[in-house]
């Protein structure tokens, strides 16, 4: 049983295929029924449905507009001006013993060229 976890929204690369449409039709063109589960909340945001609509709001993903984000008690919304700064104010929530992680988006031409260690 294939099982895919998705989120339409991220992509590496553009291009990508793997929307829920796509998956279903393939499974049709292949006689399987296709079931969807879908999950509640998103761990990389302590499952904020406002900050998950607020991102798709800014981005445009599902036909929203971008609007200033409003705190709902869930996610604190900071920006840094240099990664140093913003390392420091995650040591810092660390200290205070909440839960804090730096990440970076894939930002670089992918190379298909596999080369030997």
């Amino acid at each position: 049983m294939p099982v895919f976890l998705l989120d339409q929204h991220q992509v590496v690369r553009p291009g990508e295929m793997g929307t829920v449409a796509e998956i279903r039709r393939a499974a049709e063109e292949q006689g399987l029924d296709c079931a969807v589960v879908s999950l509640d909340e998103q761990f990389r945001c302590g499952g904020s449905d406002a900050y998950v609509k607020w991102v798709a709001d800014l981005l445009g993903w599902e036909g929203g507009r971008p609007s200033r984000w409003e705190p709902d008690g869930r996610v604190r919304l900071l920006t840094a001006e240099r990664p140093q700064e913003l390392e420091a104010v995650l040591a810092e929530r660390q200290g205070e013993g909440y839960g804090a992680r730096m990440s970076a988006g894939y930002c670089w031409r992918w190379t298909s060229r596999i080369t030997s260690a």
